[in-house]
């Protein structure tokens, strides 16, 4: 796989993710973001804040290791790892625009509704893209292949720095289709 198009790639579904959450999700009223198909399914706020609880961790840690790789290690060839492949290929969204079986959250990744307040939600998670997308950008002159950043999940697992990219973009497409999904269930309010 070609390091500059993986790059250039998630820069732009990125860039997407910030538009969507800008130019459509932000714009709906409280109660409708606020509101769950069901009790047991998240409401709007609540994916976009999972994908906050996300950035907090990959944001810190990504920097730290953009901040102490090599800048003249580059690479024209990204090779994926196993795991990373995987696991972005089990969290990406179907070209169909359906998401794929169910995943259960880690509990300390669940948002917690109670305390969401919607222009904060949203002003944090189009602030944590923008670095994402400047990250990705710096990433241009690293090795995607060496530079390695710990999984949310802890020090045993370790994405390539290709993959963390990958994993998060799918991870966030993911979460912003299923907000979408909120708005087209039945009983959706209108305003």
């Amino acid at each position: 796989m070609n390091a500059t198009q993986l790059l250039k790639d998630e820069g732009q579904r990125t860039q997407e993710i910030i538009d969507t959450l800008s130019n459509q999700l932000k714009e709906l009223s409280e109660s409708q973001l606020n509101w769950k198909p069901s009790p047991k399914k998240w409401s709007i706020l609540e994916c976009v804040e999972h994908m906050n609880t996300a950035c907090r961790h990959y944001i810190p840690e990504i920097k730290k290791q953009i901040s102490a790789a090599s800048r003249d290690a580059a690479t024209d060839e990204f090779k994926p790892g196993l795991l990373g492949n995987y696991l972005t290929n089990m969290m990406q969204p179907q070209s169909d625009g359906k998401i794929k079986g169910k995943m259960k959250t880690i509990s300390k990744f669940e948002p917690t509704a109670s305390a969401l307040i919607s222009h904060e939600v949203f002003g944090e998670c189009i602030q944590h893209h923008k670095e994402l997308l400047g990250f990705i950008q710096e990433s241009a002159k690293l090795n995607l292949n060496k530079v390695r950043v710990t999984s949310a999940l802890g020090p045993v697992i370790r994405f390539k720095l290709g993959d963390c990219y990958r994993f998060n973009t799918a991870h966030h497409q993911r979460h912003i289709l299923q907000a979408q999904n909120v708005m087209k269930a039945q009983g959706f309010p209108s305003h």
